[in-house]
């Protein structure tokens, strides 16, 4: 997830739009959004989802290739956790 500045959370959310898009395009990808917290105005959580650890490792590569040329300024976050959860087995509820 990341913490940004309540008063840019919009502004960091439509920024990332485009990136959004592409990575929901890329080989592998099942599921990639960004959520938007009702009561902390500051949290944006990034939820992915992948085919296997092969599709998550191509798609770190290509994130860290854009980070070198950003094709537009983005708002920055305050701070960024990461966590990689994996299952086995998946149940519907």
């Amino acid at each position: 997830h990341y913490q940004v500045n309540p008063e840019d959370r919009d502004a960091f959310v439509a920024a990332r739009r485009e990136q959004i898009e592409r990575t929901r395009n890329e080989d592998g990808c099942i599921d990639y959004r960004m959520a938007l917290d009702s009561i902390d105005h500051g949290l944006v959580v990034l939820v992915e989802q992948w085919r296997d650890e092969a599709a998550l490792a191509k798609h770190l590569e290509v994130v860290e290739a854009n980070k070198a040329a950003p094709s537009t300024p983005l708002p920055p976050a305050i701070s960024r956790t990461a966590t990689v959860f994996t299952a086995e087995v998946l149940r519907e509820l």
